[in-house]
């Protein structure tokens, strides 16, 4: 079980880029071309965290003082849809304390 929880607890840049290399394997792509995806992944996550991260580093002033002027009791900030969907799958989901936008 430890081998199992080591292998999770590496994150999303290191873990998705590992399963997208065995997968690619699998399907054929060849060694060198499933290599290259898999950096390719591991870099876009990368990529991906850190813009979201700096955005929403300029966005948790502003959302604290509109939860406090309207006395919501909101925990998260919700990055919105699309390539930010991803990303809470498998970066923030696992990396941080945002959730996907679901308030506790």
């Amino acid at each position: 079980m430890s081998m199992i929880d080591y292998f999770l607890s590496l994150g999303s840049a290191v873990f998705v880029p590992i399963v997208l290399i065995i997968i690619g394997l699998i399907l054929g792509q060849g060694i060198l071309r499933s290599i290259r995806s898999g950096i390719m992944v591991g870099i876009g996550f990368i990529g991906l965290g850190l813009a979201i991260s700096l955005i929403s580093d300029r966005l948790e002033p502003a959302v604290n003082q509109i939860v406090e002027r309207f006395s919501f009791n909101l925990t998260v900030i919700d990055i919105g849809s699309g390539a930010a969907s991803w990303s809470c799958v498998f970066h923030i989901g696992w990396c941080s304390n945002y959730s996907g936008g679901i308030p506790s």
